[in-house]
């Protein structure tokens, strides 16, 4: 899988989006309690250096206007006893891409589908609530999530908010 999200430079190179598949998402693992952390880590339980070993969920972009947007890409990675959700930002005056762990969770579940998509939940709450973030507006990459994951989690996230 792409250790960097691809930048789409014409619609042409962006995954399928108006016409997909409606999929329901996986029930929550049982005793899944996530925590959202933005970098924060309260029990040290984060590796000293980024892992080599993640797999890649995919990018989303909001593009709120030509010099205002953001683009994420999304990476899981299962440690001894936490899955953490690793998030990939551009920072728009650097080409690096910045990483940061923006959720985590123990280990209650070993479907790596089923817990990305509810870490990739609990992280778009909280950032719908806390920084009143929109629905993306499109997606850049698919990758574990495809697609169709992904506006399904855009849907229950954003469902029925201005």
């Amino acid at each position: 899988m792409s250790d960097t999200p691809r930048i789409a430079m014409t619609p042409e190179q962006l995954p399928r989006q108006r016409i997909h598949e409606v999929v329901a998402l996986p029930p929550e693992p049982a005793d899944f309690d996530p925590v959202v952390c933005y970098g924060s880590d309260a029990l040290g339980i984060f590796p000293k250096r980024r892992p080599s070993k993640m797999h890649y969920l995919g990018s989303t972009e909001w593009a709120w206007g030509p010099m205002h947007g953001r683009i994420t890409g999304y990476h899981l990675h299962r440690g001894r006893n936490h899955w953490l959700l690793y998030l990939q930002d551009l920072d728009p005056d650097d080409p690096q891409f910045e990483w940061v762990v923006g959720a985590y969770a123990a280990i209650s579940s070993k479907d790596r589908r089923q817990v990305a998509i509810h870490l990739m939940l609990a992280l778009w709450k909280d950032e719908a609530l806390s920084c009143d973030l929109d629905h993306f507006h499109w997606v850049n990459q698919s990758g574990l999530l495809k697609v169709a994951d992904w506006m399904a989690i855009g849907r229950v996230v954003w469902e029925g908010r201005p």
